[in-house]
């Protein structure tokens, strides 16, 4: 998936967790961020050449460590909880959303579970309408209109 179905995809997500718990605001922040961190490791970047792509970034475990030292960061921060809660639906969005990819995922690091679906990475024609729909729910969420 490209980074504006992912960004918009953890964007929708963050937002309706940051709701649950009270922030919604601060929900669509972390979950825009988390729903692009495992992609931190792409191709052209230097963690990408030193492990690979979708290798220890597409993991739950590391999506998990990111939100549990956001939320620990935000506890001193006195920030709201909808931060860590976000980054991790936000995380977990991504690898959901690649795992439909005909590449796929292993979601996990012990696990030997290889998860992948039938859309071809990049596709616009699915990435665009997917992302225009999914502001659409964040703004509409957020009475934007």
């Amino acid at each position: 998936m490209n980074k504006q179905a992912h960004i918009t995809t953890g964007a929708l997500v963050g937002t309706i967790a940051g709701a649950a718990v009270g922030n919604p605001y601060i929900g669509l922040i972390a979950g825009s961020i988390g729903g692009y961190l495992p992609d931190i490791d792409h191709p052209g970047s230097i963690l990408g050449f030193l492990v690979g792509h979708r290798t220890i970034t597409h993991k739950v475990e590391f999506i998990l460590a990111a939100s549990l030292l956001l939320a620990a960061a935000g506890s001193i921060y006195d920030l709201h909880m909808a931060a860590g809660l976000g980054l991790f639906v936000g995380g977990i969005s991504h690898l959901l959303l690649d795992a439909c990819t005909k590449s796929g995922i292993q979601p996990f690091m012990f696990l030997p579970l290889h998860l992948r679906g039938p859309l071809r990475s990049g596709n616009m024609l699915v990435e665009i309408p997917l992302s225009i729909l999914l502001l659409f729910c964040t703004c509409r969420i957020l009475g934007v209109f």
